[in-house]
């Protein structure tokens, strides 16, 4: 074995290392197959050094496997599931009586969710899981919000060092209506509130890996609602089963909204006190040529350098075609086709720590897209109000 050869296998026992692998001796180079043993090394080091391969920085984040849980929750409790066979392993009720649960957002040190005892008392609780999936701690978070107002929307960073959420004025609280995005570092503490002039809410949120730039997109007041069989019905419902309909209002957002904000939270800071939302960066995204219309649903990735978004009709009969695509964060063009599907409705719901596997809303199912296609995580019987991630 010469030099050159050498190096080769000790980058390959390097690698393999980093992602928890053993390589033990590899046989000598043999004159006549130098070549074509040659070729499969480096192919085999190419894959391995991508498994090893991390987010540089604060809340670095590996890619590579599916998250093993995930959450589904309602009103009243969140379910944790294996995502492989999606058997139930965990469940967190509501803590107190009279409590309802909102929203849901993931991150790799647990789940996040929010709770309300009645239009605006709202509350922010931490669901850690045990090695098998089973509720380990749940435990209350402090988490400053405006006097009126309560959390429309929810995102936390990837480390659960940052969570951000969009807020709307309580009903009958009197609140000016403008739109308002809240950041709360939760390792240091302090909540810092960013407004702008005008009226709408601020929606469809998604955090970098750090922590360090939340993307939103801007929904406003009396918004046109989304057409399903030529009715106008908020954006993001949900299909129902046995011939019933059920809606879920998730947001009042157009389908054909193309935009996308970013505000580099590092550069303005956290802290306390207010912000000014008006120097969050727009993104204006332009789809392929023949791409479907319609956008239900956008997420920035875990490095900040692309989004994710779910391309289509919507139409209760399945009738079009759905696709799942990736967007450069910088002039807003789209670079590539992660999923092209045979159904239209596809509803990009959310996604993993890493950003590499988007959560999907199909029909009557939640599922996955990744390298190998679709997976079904989840068949809903009655989908009213489901809300999920991992």
């Amino acid at each position: 074995m010469n030099a050159a050869e050498e190096r080769v296998v000790a980058r390959l026992r390097d690698a393999a290392g980093a992602v928890g692998e053993t390589v033990g001796e590899v046989p000598p180079f043999p004159e006549a197959c130098r070549t074509k043993w040659w070729a499969p090394v480096l192919a085999a080091v190419a894959v391995v050094v991508t498994a090893a391969v991390v987010t540089a920085g604060v809340g670095a984040v590996a890619v590579g496997r599916a998250p093993e849980y995930f959450a589904v929750g309602d009103e009243h409790d969140v379910v944790f599931r294996r995502s492989d066979t999606g058997q139930e392993t965990g469940r967190f009720p509501v803590p107190e009586p009279g409590l309802r649960f909102g929203l849901l957002a993931s991150a790799r040190d647990g789940f996040y969710v929010s709770a309300s005892a009645d239009a605006c008392a709202t509350r922010f609780f931490r669901v850690r899981l045990g090695p098998g999936g089973e509720v380990a701690r749940a435990e209350p978070l402090t988490v400053e919000l405006p006097e009126g107002t309560r959390p429309v929307s929810l995102a936390v960073s990837a480390d659960g060092a940052r969570l951000a959420y969009g807020l709307s004025g309580c009903p009958g609280a009197g609140a000016d209506g403008v739109e308002r995005l809240g950041v709360t570092d939760l390792t240091g503490g302090g909540s810092r509130i960013f407004a702008s002039r005008r009226q709408g809410m601020v929606g469809r949120l998604s955090v970098t890996g750090d922590g360090r730039s939340v993307a939103f997109q801007r929904v406003e007041a009396g918004v046109t609602l989304s057409a399903v069989d030529g009715r106008e019905v908020p954006e993001g419902t949900v299909a129902g089963t046995a011939g019933r309909r059920w809606w879920e209002p998730v947001f009042d957002v157009k389908s054909d909204i193309s935009e996308v904000w970013v505000l580099d939270v590092g550069a303005v800071g956290t802290g306390t006190g207010g912000g000014d939302l008006g120097v969050a960066r727009r993104v204006g995204l332009r789809p392929a040529p023949d791409a479907p219309t319609g956008m239900h649903g956008v997420r920035i990735s875990a490095d900040g350098r692309s989004f994710t978004a779910a391309l289509g009709p919507v139409r209760s009969d399945g009738k079009g075609t759905g696709v799942i695509v990736r967007f450069d964060a910088g002039d807003g063009g789209q670079t590539e086709v992660l999923h092209r599907d045979g159904t239209s409705g596809l509803r990009l719901l959310g996604g993993d720590a890493s950003g590499d596997h988007p959560l999907v809303l199909r029909g009557d199912e939640i599922g996955t897209v990744g390298t190998d296609g679709y997976r079904t995580l989840l068949r809903l019987r009655e989908p009213e109000g489901v809300r999920i991630a991992w």
